[in-house]
Formats: C-alpha cells, structure tokens, sequence
C-alpha cells in the first residue's frame, strides 16, 4: 500500500496543478474584462467631466445672452419712448405751421 502512494500523490498533484492552470486563466480573463470595465468607466467619467464643463460655459453664454437681453430691451423701451417723443412734437409743429401758412398771403392772387 505504501508503494501505491507516490503514483496516487502524482495524480492528485497533477489534477491539483491542472486546476490551478485553470484558475489562474479563469482570473487572468476576469482580470481582463475588469480593465475592460475600468476603460470603460474612466471613458465615461471623462465624458461626463466635458459634458460638465460644456454645460458650465453654456450656462455662462446664458447669463451673458440674458443680460444683454434686458439691456437691449430697455434700450429698445427708451427708443420706441424717444420716436414717440418726436412723432408729437412732429406732430404739434405740424399743428402749428398750418396756421401760419394759412396767413400768408398768396402771392399769386
């Protein structure tokens, strides 16, 4: 019985080592795919680190764009104010020229 140990312990070292062979390729392959998935995640958080930054500087633009908005329609206010200024006193300049075109005489007559 003891003779039949050494060919027995061979075998099981054997099997022993070709499960080993087979796990150390089982975490290799899990070792890959986890630095697939890590690549895939540093992709996505650097996108998502742009995207943050473009809707920062287009929030930025929107503020600017807002508050040129509220200048220029105050300005546009002030000019409408202003023409409706200078259609009535057109208008009272016209009022009063009549009459005094009306007294002078025609010279044709």
């Amino acid at each position: 019985e003891v003779m039949k140990e050494p060919p027995l312990l061979q075998k099981q070292l054997s099997k022993a080592e070709k499960e080993l062979t087979e796990l150390r390729l089982q975490v290799a392959e899990a070792k890959h795919r986890n630095d697939l998935v890590e690549a895939k995640v540093d992709a996505a958080d650097g996108a998502r680190k742009d995207l943050r930054k473009k809707l920062s500087k287009i929030q930025n633009e929107v503020v600017q764009l807002q508050s040129q908005r509220v200048d220029l329609t105050k300005k546009l206010d002030e000019e409408k104010r202003h023409r409706a200024e200078l259609t009535e006193k057109w208008k009272k300049l016209k009022e009063s020229e009549l009459p005094l075109l009306n007294s002078i005489p025609d010279a044709d007559a």
